[in-house]
């Protein structure tokens, strides 16, 4: 991650943002280490059910 954050801050970017589903807690709290935090939310539903498989 420190090798991602260099490459962007030398081309001039100013923020990163990472995804992470909700129920990855090891994702999160190794994100959480490296200093990130949740700044946003983003909620989904599926309106159709995957079809059944044979």
């Amino acid at each position: 991650m420190q090798a991602a954050e260099t490459w962007a801050l030398a081309r001039g970017a100013e923020e990163l943002h990472l995804n992470v589903w909700a129920f990855n807690q090891r994702a999160r709290a190794f994100y959480d280490e490296l200093g990130y935090a949740v700044r946003a939310q983003t909620l989904g539903k599926r309106l159709v059910d995957f079809p059944s498989m044979p």
